[in-house]
């Protein structure tokens, strides 16, 4: 679903977890 392609996109090493650093990055890319 949407969630999880999101979800996959935004957790860059595929550790099941997003971290702050990902979510930084996300955030910065203004997605």
């Amino acid at each position: 679903d949407v969630a999880a392609a999101a979800f996959n996109i935004i957790d860059k090493n595929k550790d099941g977890i997003v971290d702050p650093q990902e979510f930084k990055q996300f955030y910065e890319a203004g997605l």
